[in-house]
Order: structure tokens, then sequence, then C-alpha cells
């Protein structure tokens, strides 16, 4: 697990890298809720283009507000880089639930998962948004 510590926050584990940042599971104190954080990584602190992708990201996620679309939280501002609070949802990915069926899903699952993010990228869609990254592992 990738080191980090953020003032207000227990980090219980970190969850994943991504191209722009870690993700991490973690509880915020004095509510005892679990969260995600999104940290830049540490080689793109430096980069304005990468700054500013993360900033955009923040101008975005502030206004998505749909039952399929992780929710935000806030930023850290005492964190050591950026960091965002993200909304925690804990699930397999659609990668993993085809890997744990074998490789194939059924159909009732196939439609049900399609349904739920066909709902969410409508309704990115419908906020003038275009998500970047879809693929099975997001």
């Amino acid at each position: 697990m990738p080191e980090i510590a953020i003032p207000g926050y227990t980090i219980v584990k970190w969850i994943t890298d991504g191209g722009s940042a870690s993700i991490f599971k973690a509880v915020k104190h004095h509510y005892d809720k679990p969260v995600a954080l999104k940290v830049l990584l540490p080689q793109h602190v430096e980069s304005k283009d990468m700054l500013r992708g993360f900033y955009r990201e923040v101008s975005v996620l502030e206004r998505m507000k749909h039952p399929n679309v992780i929710g935000f939280g806030g930023w850290v501002r005492v964190a050591p880089r950026p960091t965002l609070e993200l909304e925690l949802f804990e699930s397999l990915t659609v990668k993993q639930l085809i890997q744990k069926a074998g490789g194939t899903l059924d159909v009732k699952t196939t439609a049900r998962v399609l349904k739920q993010a066909v709902e969410a990228l409508s309704y990115i869609h419908s906020q003038e948004v275009a998500h970047l990254d879809v693929k099975p592992e997001n």
C-alpha cells in the first residue's frame, strides 16, 4: 500500500492506482464515515496539465447528482497532495463480475448492469460532460 497520511482521515486500505491518482478507502474522523479518497500521484503534483485536469474533474463532480454516479464529498484541503473525497461504493467492477462468472454474464445480470451504466452515462451526457474512461474496470 502506498504510504500517505491525510489529516482528518484514517486510511483503511489502498484500492487502486489510475493514470493520475491513487484511490484509498478511508474513515472520516468525527463522522466515523467510510469514504474514498482520490489522491493525485506524487509524480503529477508539479504538472500544470495534470493539476488542471484534477481541478476540472472537481467542477464536473460537484454538479453530478445521480444514483449511478459516485457522489462528490469535497476537497480535502489539508492533504499533502491534491485530494478529493468521494462516496465509497464497494462492489465488484464489471470486469470482476465477468471473471467471477467464469467469463460470461447471464442475460439478466448483463441487462441490469447495462441499464445502470446507460442511465449513468445518459445523465452525465445530459450535463454536457463526456466520460473519457468508460471500461469494465470503472
